[in-house]
């Protein structure tokens, strides 16, 4: 079953309305999603699915997504030559990602699909999409306040850890310790270190948490 990441992102509605804005998030959001809006970038066509109320309405749920069309090949198998052939042919590629917006909450919730539709890349389509319907907004992400065994102890097993450690300013901590020693001998800005787990068996972070605090590292 492949990973799925679902990240969360705070709306903050311009001060300023449009002409034809109720005042009403909720409503207000509903009319900018209009499925006839489209975004071109990076030659997609950026669309949106009608959105489709949930929970008596404080919920609104959507698909976002692109098609692309762009050159491709077919193979075929010609008779005549007996000989495969390769035409050159044009190839249409298109993913979406699903989102729901808590109206009430000014908060929305979507799906991450990093090889084809990454976080960076929705918020700023959305917003887009939003600023076309006469919804001006800034989509901010949200960052999980917990500490890694917090939110450890709340799942069954944690398969996979990856984390950005970077180069402060103005300084490092005197408890940094290997983290430091990592960065600063290898001359570099930021190192990605990534943990994966063995053959099901689950990733004990206990004693990474609590060596990295000793390292003064406890929010990686």
């Amino acid at each position: 079953m492949p990973n799925q990441v679902v990240l969360f992102a705070k709306v903050t509605r311009d001060k300023q309305l449009r002409l034809g804005n109720s005042g009403s998030f909720h409503d207000d959001v509903v009319v900018a999603l209009d499925p006839d809006n489209r975004y071109e970038s990076y030659q997609r066509t950026w669309r949106i699915s009608a959105p489709e109320p949930l929970d008596g309405g404080r919920y609104v749920a959507g698909k976002l997504g692109f098609e692309h069309v762009g050159e491709g090949t077919e193979v075929r198998y010609d008779e005549e030559a007996h000989d495969f052939i390769t035409d050159a042919s044009l190839a249409k590629e298109t993913h979406f990602a699903h989102f729901v917006i808590d109206a009430d909450r000014e908060i929305v919730g979507f799906e991450e699909r990093k090889q084809h539709i990454s976080r960076s890349r929705f918020i700023r389509v959305l917003e887009a999409i939003l600023e076309e319907g006469g919804f001006a907004c800034e989509i901010t992400l949200l960052s999980d306040a917990r500490s890694l065994l917090e939110w450890a102890t709340e799942v069954d097993r944690v398969v996979q850890v990856r984390a950005v450690v970077h180069d402060p300013n103005p300084g490092w901590s005197t408890k940094a310790g290997l983290l430091r020693q990592l960065i600063v001998e290898s001359h570099a800005e930021t190192a990605e270190i990534e943990v994966k787990e063995e053959a099901g068996e689950g990733i004990d972070v206990t004693p990474h948490y609590e060596r990295c605090s000793e390292h003064g590292t406890s929010d990686v």
